[in-house]
């Protein structure tokens, strides 16, 4: 004889199908459709969460049981290993569910930061070693005229590109 007491979900049968609605939403097992169609009911009906219907539409879709319990233990890893979300204790507060994405405009303005960083710390340094190669340059020839060389350059780019 076994000293574990029975699970809710053997003890009620509302704990069973709300566990294993849970579990087909957590191993990702809900259709587009029957998404679609839950966030629409959910917003009609803002004064309680309609669970019942919610219940009955995820279940109401087949599924292989076996492929059901894999799914759900990858994300129960996946789930612990980003080391969870903090539970709702009651509307508005914290967050059930997997953890969202960044937003995309936030994420584009930071990437954008970035590279506009590196280009001018990269066109910075290549005018830094410009100036000081000029610089040698003239110490080393002092009869070099830098600036007949760039008057030089400037009539040549003329000539070419009118």
């Amino acid at each position: 004889m076994s000293n574990e007491s029975p699970s809710f979900a053997e003890q009620d049968r509302t704990v069973a199908r709300v566990a294993e609605t849970s579990l087909r939403m957590m191993a990702g097992s809900v259709g587009p459709a029957t998404q679609r169609r839950l966030r629409e009911l959910c917003e009609a009906r803002t004064e309680a969460y309609p669970w019942e219907d919610v219940v009955r539409a995820v279940l109401a879709e087949p599924l292989d049981a076996s492929q059901l319990v894999q799914r759900g233990l990858q994300a129960q890893r996946d789930w612990i290993q980003k080391g969870g979300t903090p539970v709702a204790t009651s509307r508005g507060e914290g967050r059930a569910g997997p953890a969202r994405a960044r937003p995309r405009l936030l994420y584009s303005i930071k990437r954008w930061l970035a590279i506009q960083t590196a280009r001018a710390l990269f066109y910075s340094l290549f005018a830094i070693v410009l100036v000081v190669l000029l610089i040698l340059l003239r110490r080393v020839w002092p009869a070099v005229d830098i600036y007949a060389l760039g008057d030089r350059v400037v009539a040549i780019w003329q000539q070419l590109f009118g």
